[in-house]
């Protein structure tokens, strides 16, 4: 079984190349879930790239590019896992907001809206945080590595990851509703609108 891999028993006799094979493995399941093609991952080798991922859709193609050190590093396998499920969820995101929307597919008209106006991490971290998409790549990945736990019970690293991204999921609506209030939703994004 795929999850199985993670193991560090397992990954640890991997090559860097199988477990890029791997991580693909898992964007290709988590595409087919979703309904949308899945994406190659390329691996970013300058280390001074200060980033674990990013999703890239440019000349009609869309490019997961995963930092070298999440290959290298056994012990950084379930950030890679983390990474490889936030960026394919924006792939998802994004898929859905430019299909041809019906009126009610609130949440896709939502997305779209936030990437016409969408705020990299170096104009403006807080906002950038807390952007609908951003949210929602977050929660998705919060999410679906919780299913997973059990899997992963005695992995310590993973622990580590889960818990670093569930810290600062709140953390980051912590210091929002600090900031703007209660109704910090609405005033992040009309923030975000006049930018």
């Amino acid at each position: 079984m795929l999850l199985n891999k993670f193991k560090l028993k397992n990954w640890y006799n991997f090559s860097p190349a199988k477990r890029q094979t791997i991580l693909q493995k898992l964007e290709n399941k988590m595409a087919r879930r979703a309904g949308r093609p899945n994406m190659p991952i390329s691996i970013v080798t300058n280390e001074d790239w200060n980033c674990f991922g990013s999703f890239e859709f440019s000349n009609g193609k869309a490019t997961l590019n995963l930092n070298i050190l999440l290959i290298r590093d056994p012990e950084l396998r379930f950030q890679a896992m983390a990474t490889v499920l936030h960026e394919g969820r924006h792939y998802t995101q994004y898929y859905a907001s430019n299909s041809e929307l019906s009126f009610f597919e609130f949440r896709a008209k939502r997305w779209k809206k936030n990437m016409e106006k969408y705020i990299s991490s170096s104009v403006d971290r807080e906002l950038y945080d807390m952007q609908i998409v951003e949210r929602d790549a977050q929660k998705f990945a919060i999410k679906k590595m919780k299913r997973w736990q059990r899997k992963f019970a005695d992995e310590e690293d993973f622990w580590r990851i889960y818990n670093n991204l569930n810290y600062r999921f709140e953390q980051n609506e912590k210091e929002a509703i600090e900031k703007y209030g209660k109704f910090y939703r609405r005033k992040i994004r009309k923030r975000i609108g006049r930018m």
